[in-house]
């Protein structure tokens, strides 16, 4: 959803969304969600009624895996924060049988978003969805950016999914009698892979939610430092040290550098390689440049940089 911040810090709604929330506002013209401390259940489903329709289609009448179609509901989300608008709603205009198919090719996006493919595969050019929904050109834009991409989707994940569509998990769900007000769900797929663990709970209609951390856009810079990260490692002989490291990304790409831990050896080792955490995902895609591995020289010593995963501290991969 396309939000926009101006000079002051207001923010202000695309007009496709707006114009659902000035249903529920009389007399403004904008909509401060700032400015709410609480909000009820019953409008956040206000809110996000086309994206729960769209849900709704996909676990209850395509019967499709739940933990996939939330996953899915949060690229198209974010994809209409990024310049795609409409995307939902376009989805839901297709006959069942060609949303079916468009699931099934974001799917496949998904699992590239997951490789290391260093170019675009041929399979990823012709899926039709870009054509489909007016977005030529964009699974393109998205790899070159899909650290990006992959924290955006657990934000909604985090945020939206886990409060908007529960009621519809809790009737996609086989154990739903099992289920009782405010127990974690069971959502088939997760933990995952790429986008980790997530704890949903069944919400009562009536419940009213506290706003901090509830808006995907408030939580845009609340990235677990593990997003932000590169595996730097170094040649053995050669090692290189904490403020050659910041130096070095300081110099290249400006005031990037959040932290840098060296790693844990022993007093007659020398470290092979360190955990750089940067202020932003996205400075990960922009050192990256859609590689894998991104090769780098200071003082005469070469560094190299990839994406770092979790688990990677003790061991070089």
């Amino acid at each position: 959803m396309n939000f926009i911040y101006n000079a002051r810090g207001d923010m202000h709604i695309s007009p496709s969304v707006s114009q659902l929330c000035m249903s529920l506002v009389t007399n403004s013209p904008h909509f401060y969600f700032k400015a709410m401390a609480f909000i009820a259940l019953v409008i956040l489903h206000r809110i996000y009624s086309l994206p729960r329709m769209l849900f709704r289609k996909m676990v209850l009448d395509l019967c499709r895996c739940p933990g996939e179609s939330l996953i899915l509901i949060g690229l198209w989300l974010w994809l209409e924060e990024v310049g795609y608008p409409n995307v939902i709603m376009k989805s839901l205009a297709l006959h069942e049988v060609m949303l079916d198919n468009a699931l099934d090719e974001m799917v496949l996006y998904l699992g590239y978003l997951a490789s290391q493919f260093t170019t675009t595969p041929p399979y990823v050019l012709s899926l039709s969805i870009s054509q489909d929904l007016g977005m030529d050109g964009c699974l393109q834009v998205l790899f070159q950016h899909k650290y990006t991409t992959i924290s955006a989707i657990k934000r909604y994940l985090r945020t939206v999914c886990s409060y908007v569509f529960t009621d519809l998990l809790y009737h996609a769900s086989p154990d739903a009698s099992y289920y009782t007000p405010y127990q974690l769900l069971e959502v088939p797929g997760f933990p995952h892979p790429i986008f980790g663990s997530l704890n949903i709970r069944l919400w009562p209609m009536d419940h009213v939610f506290y706003t901090q951390g509830l808006w995907p856009w408030c939580s845009i810079n609340q990235v677990d430092a593990d997003d932000r990260a590169l595996f730097i490692t170094f040649s053995k002989g050669f090692p290189v040290t904490d403020e050659e490291i910041i130096e070095l990304f300081t110099k290249r790409f400006g005031d990037c550098v959040d932290m840098v831990d060296s790693a844990n050896t022993k007093l007659d080792e020398e470290p092979l390689f360190a955990r750089l955490v940067l202020r932003t995902v996205e400075m990960v895609d922009i050192i990256l440049r859609g590689k894998v591995t991104a090769k780098f020289r200071i003082n005469g010593k070469h560094v190299w940089a990839r994406k770092y995963r979790r688990g990677w501290g003790r061991y070089r991969p």
